[in-house]
């Protein structure tokens, strides 16, 4: 795990980028340039309208933009100290039930409608963990409510059609349809899609 230079907000539907982009600066230095070139490996890799719902996209932007990432599976507290302790000098993100970690509810299927990426930046103490949240903000939480909440994705789904239903008329939404070529009608027919964001980390280095 490796401090970030910015806790950076996202703008859009974009967590999985803009923790990319802080996870990229732990390891470079800041560099208020670099979420563009995310983006654009974004557009190229993924098709969720800046979500990025699964491994193989958010591995397939990563070495897009010239760095190498690993899938470190773990399944309790202790395996997930062992993953961390493994890749101590690697920048380290990681999916999770929002909801689930900040506020107590969804489980199960539902999980994956509060999915959410950021970053691991250390140990502040025993048992805790200091997290980049790209809401702009540096958090502490338990080592195993981030298990738990990770885990929570491992069975989950994301609603497109209530997703569509909530959004649709925003300006937001119609600007990321546009930059990321979806639809509303073709996001709606997904209905309930499959992540695979739980039971594991994300190492990336150089």
């Amino acid at each position: 795990m490796r401090p970030v230079p910015q806790v950076r907000t996202q703008n859009a539907y974009n967590c999985g980028s803009y923790s990319l982009w802080m996870a990229l600066e732990s390891l470079t230095g800041q560099d208020d340039a670099l979420i563009k070139k995310i983006e654009d490996k974004a557009v190229r890799n993924s098709d969720s309208m800046g979500g990025i719902f699964n491994y193989v996209q958010m591995e397939r932007i990563i070495e897009a933009l010239g760095y190498s990432c690993r899938r470190v599976k773990f399944h309790d507290v202790d395996s997930m100290n062992d993953a961390l302790d493994n890749h101590t000098n690697d920048a380290i993100i990681i999916a999770y039930c929002y909801d689930m970690l900040f506020g107590g509810g969804l489980n199960g299927a539902e999980a994956g409608d509060s999915a959410h990426w950021s970053v691991l930046t250390g140990r502040p103490a025993a048992g805790s963990l200091s997290l980049a949240n790209p809401h702009g903000e540096l958090r502490n939480v338990s080592t195993n409510n981030m298990m738990l909440a990770n885990k929570a994705l491992k069975d989950a789904t994301f609603n497109w059609r209530a997703f569509v239903e909530d959004n649709k008329d925003d300006a937001l939404f119609k600007k990321e349809c546009t930059k990321y070529k979806n639809n509303a009608q073709e996001l709606t027919k997904r209905g309930r899609m499959k992540l695979t964001l739980g039971g594991y980390l994300i190492a990336v280095t150089q």
